[in-house]
């Protein structure tokens, strides 16, 4: 057995299997922001209903809490138009797809670098330009996809799978702390919502502030 190509070979489809796997996670996290913002859409959408209707039927006509509302509804229309174009733009779905879809063929090629390396220990000839014509492929495969994963994505790769033996094997044990992994972990759920989030608190403390008036 070569073991410089052996070595090489591990080397290559470690690296495939992170960048897939990173893509993975990228393809994961747009799919939740765009189904959450989807939502969050959809109730700002009723919401923008839902205040004008509240107004005429409970809250005195002239009141601190019906001018208060009125400038609400103004803001959650405003809003909405402004954050539905921000979302249209960004391309969270399709950007979401194509790196799943991208992940899918560095998947497919991991299997044939495994296919290899499977040779090579049965004793089967195998040449340096099959190994380069892998690496090149990675490579064409890899910049397919117009869209890239974050560090976040790959950082959040590390904290998963950092006790599988292959990644142990490449890079060795991995050093991170118990308060690290779940800051990662909390980064990479909240990741793309932020802007989401902080909106819901605003409205919900708004909403809260003129109901005590």
């Amino acid at each position: 057995m070569n073991v410089n190509m052996k070595k090489f070979l591990d080397k290559l489809r470690t690296t495939i299997w992170r960048t897939s796997s990173s893509r993975y996670n990228a393809a994961r996290r747009y799919k939740t922001k765009e189904i959450f913002s989807t939502i969050s859409l959809a109730l700002l959408s009723a919401a923008t209903i839902a205040v004008p209707i509240f107004e005429k039927t409970y809250v005195v006509s002239g009141s601190e809490a019906d001018k208060a509302l009125d400038w609400m509804s103004i803001c959650l229309g405003l809003f909405l138009l402004v954050v539905s174009l921000i979302e249209w733009g960004s391309a969270t779905g399709i950007k979401a797809e194509s790196l799943h879809r991208n992940a899918e063929s560095l998947t497919h090629l991991r299997l044939k670098v495994e296919l290899l390396l499977e040779k090579l220990g049965d004793g089967l000839s195998i040449s340096w330009n099959d190994i380069d014509c892998l690496r090149e492929e990675y490579e064409q495969v890899k910049d397919k996809c117009p869209y890239n994963h974050s560090p976040l994505d790959s950082n959040y790769f590390d904290v998963s799978r950092r006790n599988d033996a292959e990644f142990m094997q490449s890079i060795g044990n991995p050093s991170y702390g118990f308060c690290k992994i779940l800051w990662i972990n909390l980064c990479w759920r909240i990741r793309g919502l932020e802007f989401f989030i902080i909106a819901w608190l605003v409205i919900a403390l708004l909403g809260w502030k003129i109901f005590t008036l």
